[in-house]
């Protein structure tokens, strides 16, 4: 069990779920979260306040562009930068669309986990106490999960689920500008905090500690000529389960696996999405998604509709179809 609070026990926690996904993690290399010099200097000058809103931002900034531009896991940049992230976006979810929200664009196994442990790491013990309950909410029930995601993005179309507006007005009733002092109290006192004044060599010195950064950068799927032509006999088999033809292809390449299991890992997928103009004028979007051990008991693939987590069909494939789909090895 992972103790709210504990850093060092979420880093390896997330050494452990890459690991799981075969994905090679190369543990704490970047601790350190550069800062624009400025916004520092204004906390260490007596006769200034220093912006919290904007050191947080700053750190915010920081880990998305450890993960977009330096291709960095989490917890191979900051776990202070990791925590403070998944926390400042669960409350800037909440405070502008509410828990449904959140669930919508940010909830998964990593996310949640980062921001119950940097709550409780902050002593936010409100906020950490909201969180920890709507967590055990979701995971308790994961068909009202789906269903408060689907009136998120349809409220016309879905009733509210009962239950998730307790956890709104909870969060309301307290204080937003207490919990930024309060977070960007703990960040200053993380001791992880460096003045960036040449940001393009801060920056650089960065990158160069990520080994697997070029590797990272390939697709996992194939080039889309190479996938759409070895796709076709499992699209086949996935059409004479589901009964219609699934079309032409509009794109291959890689896709979140959250799009498709909610609350899952973050991690990627190879998926064809399939078009069709239907008798009826509209045009039916299907993606057939490639899914291998530990996802799944064995090699897969799967149909999906578009926009919803609903699996249409499912068909056994070979490591051999698999492989052609993809650059994996």
């Amino acid at each position: 069990m992972l103790a709210p609070g504990d850093l060092r026990a979420l880093g390896e926690w997330c050494e452990a779920l890459y690991r799981k996904w075969n994905i090679e993690h190369q543990g704490l290399i970047a601790p350190d979260v550069p800062i624009a010099a400025d916004i520092l200097d204004d906390f260490n000058d007596p006769d200034i306040y220093g912006d919290d809103y904007a050191l947080l931002a700053a750190v915010y900034e920081f880990a998305d562009w450890a993960e977009d531009e330096a291709l960095l896991l989490p917890a191979e940049y900051s776990l202070v930068a990791l925590v403070s992230q998944s926390v400042e976006s669960y409350l800037a979810k909440v405070h502008n669309g509410g828990h449904p929200k959140y669930l919508t664009y940010d909830w998964n196994t990593l996310s949640a986990k980062a921001c119950e442990v940097g709550l409780a790491a902050m002593g936010c013990v409100e906020h950490a106490a909201i969180f920890s309950d709507f967590k055990a909410f979701i995971e308790e029930d994961r068909a009202r999960a789906i269903q408060i995601v689907r009136w998120y993005n349809a409220p016309g179309s879905f009733s509210r689920p009962e239950g998730v507006k307790a956890f709104d007005r909870a969060v309301f009733d307290l204080s937003l500008d207490r919990q930024v002092q309060q977070q960007a109290k703990w960040l200053q006192s993380s001791g992880v905090l460096t003045p960036m004044r040449r940001e393009k060599v801060t920056k650089k010195a960065v990158i160069e500690k990520n080994a697997l950064r070029r590797e990272r950068s390939r697709s996992i799927a194939a080039p889309e000529k190479q996938m759409s032509r070895a796709i076709r006999p499992i699209a086949k088999a996935l059409e004479e389960v589901v009964g219609h033809e699934l079309g032409e292809i509009y794109q291959c390449g890689d896709n979140s696996l959250l799009q498709y299991f909610f609350g899952s890992d973050p991690v990627s997928v190879p998926f064809c999405r399939f078009f069709t103009t239907l008798a009826d004028g509209a045009l039916r979007m299907q993606d057939v998604v490639l899914m291998r051990p530990p996802a799944t008991a064995s090699y897969q693939a799967f149909l999906f509709g578009r926009p919803d987590f609903e699996v249409l069909a499912r068909v056994d494939i070979t490591e051999d179809q698999y492989m052609a789909c993809t650059n994996e090895r």
